[in-house]
């Protein structure tokens, strides 16, 4: 007996072309690339709460000094982020917590595990503000071109590709390195809502990054409630902020 691809070449040609049909209904429609990053300006600029994970390659060499490596927290404007980081300070690995409450900021001690006051000029919130450090990300992108569409957590997203200068990236840390080149980085949109749902910036722009250092950043859980307390000085957290 004949095989049934074999046996029917035109119903087998015929489910191919189907198939292809099908899968090219889930790509979203085409848009400019500054239209899309246009809207996504929009979008972000409404919201009030998000979840953000930082995630960094894996390196041939660490730098000596203090090195994240993930990071994961929440976002509540106008003026509340939450955090936990893995770090590597002088080679040793290490977990800290941040919390930045009004113009108050915390971190914990990676010794002791204890709540102490966090320096001004550190500021993670304006890192994940969407007006300053993921907004300045979009308001630079005006050369974006289109990179294909790919699928994030589920949700359909343009993706877009583009070059940024270390000094459009100062919110997003107090270390940048001015003097670094500029990094080709790639964004994910959403394509129903036009949230911005990844970033990758791929190359040094912090003081002391590696030549090889690669970075990307999730965004979700928009507009979902989120509650963040002010910590106590010299006290342990007893659950994840």
């Amino acid at each position: 007996m004949q095989h049934l691809w074999t046996a029917r070449p035109a119903g087998a040609a015929l489910l191919l072309l189907l198939a292809g049909s099908l899968s090219g209904c889930g790509d979203p429609p085409a848009l400019a690339p500054a239209e899309i990053v246009s809207k996504a300006a929009t979008a972000t600029a409404g919201i009030t709460t998000m979840h953000f994970v930082v995630d960094t390659n894996k390196l041939q060499k660490y730098p000596a000094g203090l090195f994240l490596s993930h990071a994961e927290g929440d976002v509540a404007r106008p003026d509340r982020l939450q955090a936990k980081a893995k770090a590597l300070i002088a080679g040793a690995a290490v977990e800290i917590k941040a919390v930045s409450y009004g113009n108050e900021q915390f971190m914990t001690d990676p010794m002791s595990g204890k709540w102490g006051a966090m320096s001004p000029a550190m500021n993670v919130l304006a890192a994940f503000d969407p007006n300053k450090g993921i907004g300045a990300i979009l308001a630079n992108a005006k050369d974006a071109l289109g990179d294909g569409n790919e699928t994030v957590d589920g949700v359909a997203c343009y993706r877009l590709k583009t070059t940024l200068k270390p000094d459009q990236l100062h919110d997003l840390s107090s270390e940048v390195d001015t003097k670094a080149a500029p990094i080709a980085a790639r964004l994910w949109i959403a394509s129903t809502d036009f949230e911005l749902r990844r970033v990758a910036l791929d190359g040094p722009f912090l003081l002391g990054d590696p030549a090889d250092v690669k970075r990307t950043i999730d965004f979700s859980a928009f507009n979902t409630p989120v509650t963040i307390n002010k910590p106590v000085l010299g006290v342990a957290p007893t659950k994840a902020p």
